[in-house]
């Protein structure tokens, strides 16, 4: 298996110090502009853009502003490619991003959840319970959307090499009871990372679907009511400039 499905970190030693690592395909391309403007409001780090299959217009657009990957060739879902965009990372200490994510301030705090070695995130509250009596009692699901992490943390390739191997192509279809990346992320945490957690508060990240809205640095808007609220969002945004036009 390890010939088959093993990754490892693209770079032997990072190239800058902290950064923020963000991926997308097409479909994901309408999130982009509303993520950037809230990032960058209160954010100057790097990024780098991983190509999960975006547009040759939006592959442009993200080299205009920061380093962008090759296209990451894998049929599959885009939070599949996850561990293999972290493995291309560039930075000593990255932040990992889901375009769903709305930023509110700068990221510096997230940073200090992966010093020492950890690995920085929030428990997901919001996991079905079909999908939690599928996994060993003492793997415990995290949100993927929010992570910080090191590089050539050893958790990451083997995340990576464990998700090519059990990744399914069809929902409902998950081979050995994954269904998505954040199961099979439990699992290489479990063995790989025991003791290397470091859980992002409430008042740093919030889930939509466990938290609700309120204050925090990282707000994750996640499922079809989170993304009708950031396009609700978009257009009231888009109505205020066309006000401050007229």
């Amino acid at each position: 298996m390890r010939c088959a499905f093993w990754r490892d970190w693209a770079n032997a030693r990072p190239s800058a110090e902290r950064g923020v690592v963000v991926g997308l395909d097409s479909a994901q391309e309408w999130l982009l502009p509303w993520w950037w403007s809230n990032y960058a409001k209160y954010n100057d780090l790097p990024v780098h853009f991983a190509d999960f299959g975006m547009s040759q217009e939006v592959r442009r657009w993200c080299e205009s502003r920061g380093t962008l990957s090759e296209p990451i060739a894998l049929d599959c879902y885009g939070y599949f490619k996850k561990p293999l965009a972290l493995l291309q990372s560039p930075f000593r200490q990255g932040v990992w991003l889901d375009t769903d994510c709305e930023v509110r301030g700068a990221l510096g705090p997230l940073f200090e959840f992966c010093a020492e070695g950890g690995i920085g995130m929030a428990p997901d509250r919001g996991t079905p319970q079909r999908c939690r009596e599928a996994m060993p009692r003492d793997a415990p699901i995290y949100n993927s959307g929010v992570l910080a992490f090191n590089h050539g943390d050893p958790a990451v390739p083997q995340w990576a090499s464990m998700t090519l191997a059990l990744r399914s192509d069809r929902p409902g279809d998950a081979r050995y009871g994954q269904p998505g990346d954040q199961e099979t992320l439990a699992l290489t945490l479990r063995r790989y990372a025991e003791g290397r957690i470091r859980e992002i508060p409430k008042e740093i990240l919030r889930l939509r679907l466990s938290d609700g809205d309120g204050p925090c640095l990282v707000m994750h808007w996640t499922g079809p009511v989170g993304k009708q609220h950031i396009r609700d969002a978009m257009n009231l945004a888009h109505g205020r400039e066309a006000a401050a036009i007229r």
